[in-house]
């Protein structure tokens, strides 16, 4: 007979699926792979001690409040990996983009164009617009790179994203183009299934089931010589042991395998320009959600969402006094984060942002650091997060 083990995370897994009705899983779910590094949901519940006095110094005793689910995932960000999440912490819609076959493109690399020979950029199917992230993959190098769209004719796009001396001039290529979608803050509010194996030391499915999830937010850290890391915080309605079984009929997708974003896919943009010196970038998203409770019920009641508070941020050697001078000025900047890897591209645009905090400190003989913390802001008509991709 085997000697009993601990059960260890290195054969954890996670899945999830979105819910139909909220709090309930649906019949015979397609389980979602959720790829993470560490982390998981736990109940929680407080402890309402007496403080009754009986004339000894013993506590006499003891119940427990009311249940809550919640955790925190740590992930490493990849292409495709997070998409609908991303789309359930914002609470919008990824807007899925069209692009065209077969286009002859000329480039300008003085200028950062790129100039088709005929039809029109701006009508269908592209209908690109300035801020649109673009492709075009069967040009030369560089010149395949992703691109942030500055200005826009018929025929001409301009474009920025792009370091000086990395195109190159090139005439009359036949490529396609690709066009990223786009996900903005919305008010849709999406609840999900997770479900949770932590196998026993002999390799026996033990699962947990934690039904009414909601995605409250996301951090992603960008930091030199490192993998894009992040976490992404959860609260959820109820928590289920169900043992060796998982619910019935439950099939599992593979897992994704597309490679990680790291700090070499990273380019940093303020009002169109690439930041040099840059050496961290977090970006918060924080929906203001918390679990309430009504009387007579151990259980999560409802889970309110607040306003989405999207902030950064920024660590940068102090090479020149234009980021100290606009957090003095309150001067409204762009900010972009653009990621070019291996299986796809990601790009948060802060289209309004000010600097709250901003001043370096002289900590000795070393290059001086500038810390910065960014508010971004928006309104109805403009989200203060707009979120595209290209596969």
């Amino acid at each position: 007979m085997a000697c009993v083990q601990p059960k260890t995370g290195s054969v954890v897994t996670h899945w999830y699926i979105f819910e139909t009705t909220c709090n309930v899983t649906p019949t015979s779910p397609t389980w979602l792979p959720f790829r993470f590094t560490s982390g998981n949901l736990q109940l929680t519940r407080d402890a309402l001690v007496s403080t009754e006095l009986d004339g000894g110094r013993d506590t006499t005793s003891v119940r427990l409040g009311s249940k809550q689910v919640a955790g925190e995932i740590s992930v490493e960000l990849s292409p495709d990996s997070y998409d609908d999440l991303l789309e359930a912490a914002l609470g919008g819609t990824w807007v899925v983009r069209t692009g065209e076959s077969a286009l002859s493109i000329t480039v300008v690399a003085a200028g950062k164009t790129f100039t088709r020979s005929a039809g029109d950029f701006t009508t269908s199917p592209t209908s690109i617009v300035i801020g649109d992230m673009i492709k075009f993959p069967s040009l030369t190098g560089n010149n395949s790179g992703t691109f942030r769209v500055t200005a826009v004719t018929a025929t001409v796009i301009t474009a920025s994203g792009i370091a000086d001396d990395i195109l190159v001039d090139e005439s009359t290529v036949t490529t396609d183009i690709v066009v990223g979608d786009t996900l903005e803050i919305g008010t849709i509010r999406r609840t999900m299934s997770v479900l949770s194996n932590f196998p026993d030391g002999d390799g026996t499915a033990d699962y947990q089931l934690v039904t009414g999830v909601e995605t409250t937010g996301f951090t992603f850290d960008i930091a030199v010589n490192a993998l894009v890391t992040g976490t992404i915080p959860t609260l959820g309605r109820d928590l289920t042991l169900l043992g060796a079984t998982p619910p019935t009929g439950s099939t599992f997708d593979p897992a994704i395998t597309t490679e990680a974003f790291s700090s070499l896919d990273s380019r940093i943009l303020q009002d169109g320009v690439i930041i040099g010196f840059f050496s961290s970038l977090g970006i918060t998203n924080d929906n203001n959600q918390s679990a309430q409770f009504e009387i007579g019920s151990a259980a999560v009641a409802f889970i309110e969402k607040g306003r989405a508070n999207n902030t950064l941020s920024i660590s940068t050697f102090f090479s020149s006094i234009d980021l100290l001078q606009k957090f003095i000025d309150e001067t409204e900047v762009q900010l972009i984060a653009i990621l070019e890897g291996i299986s796809g591209s990601i790009m948060f645009d802060f289209p309004t942002v000010k600097y709250t905090s901003g001043s370096p400190e002289v900590a000795g003989e070393t290059a001086i650091v500038q810390s910065l913390e960014a508010q971004a802001t928006g309104n109805i008509d403009n989200s203060s997060l707009i979120i595209r991709r290209l596969s």
